[in-house]
């Protein structure tokens, strides 16, 4: 377990949550990690840097994100206004990830690990 140095919002029971969350998932079965990542911030892209210890990483598999410019949009009108879509903000280079998210995204991001 590494410490991640994130900054802080105060909601309104004045609780303090991470503006980035982060959740890695090892998919033995596919030899995959996915990586789902939470951009609270309502108005400041995010930037995560990872190293992937234990894994021996090949590449990229699939980055995609969900978010909208407008923060206040939604489907109920036009249901394919906020939708996923792939994106090319992320690199790997000697187990360590690097990515930009969006404000207010949901990310995943699916690295091959060889077997």
């Amino acid at each position: 377990h590494t410490p991640i140095d994130i900054p802080l919002y105060s909601g309104k029971a004045q609780l303090k949550a991470a503006m980035l969350d982060t959740l890695a998932v090892w998919n033995e079965t596919a030899s995959e990690i996915a990586l789902f990542v939470v951009n609270r911030s309502d108005n400041e892209e995010a930037e995560l840097q990872l190293e992937l210890s234990g894994f021996e990483c090949r590449s990229i598999l699939q980055s995609v994100s969900l978010s909208a410019k407008d923060k206040k949009q939604t489907n109920q009108e036009n249901h394919n206004a906020v939708i996923p879509h792939e994106t090319d903000q992320v690199t790997l280079r000697d187990n360590r990830l690097t990515s930009k998210f969006e404000p207010l995204s949901f990310n995943m991001i699916r690295i091959i690990i060889p077997v």
